[in-house]
């Protein structure tokens, strides 16, 4: 089943119609996970896209947070655009919008912030 984004507030996200209240990521099959926070939760490092790289998506939707605190080091976007994955990132209204956009074409995983 593909995933789709109902909406988010702050510290939750709801994805067919089930509401998560921790930051999550979706692989690109549709499996929807908590987030691993391997750097303190603030900072995206590389391996914590190692799940989702497995499957070579076409797209990685990383949203940022509601007030985009989730910091997308340079290292982890040159890794993901040298794989020639399309990486977007964005405040996490505006990312859940693309990833629902982008998923009806394309296989697509996402990281998404759900507080600050």
């Amino acid at each position: 089943m593909k995933a789709k984004f109902d909406g988010t507030s702050f510290g939750s996200v709801t994805i067919n119609g089930k509401r998560y209240d921790c930051d999550i990521m979706v692989l690109p099959n549709g499996k929807i996970e908590q987030r691993r926070k391997l750097a303190g939760g603030h900072t995206l490092p590389i391996d914590e896209l190692a799940q989702i790289m497995e499957e070579i998506p076409d797209a990685i939707v990383i949203g940022r947070g509601q007030y985009d605190a989730l910091k997308v080091p340079a290292e982890t976007k040159r890794f993901v655009e040298e794989h020639k994955i399309e990486l977007l990132v964005e405040n996490t209204h505006i990312a859940i919008e693309k990833f629902n956009e982008l998923v009806k074409h394309l296989k697509v995983g996402a990281i998404i912030h759900v507080t600050c």
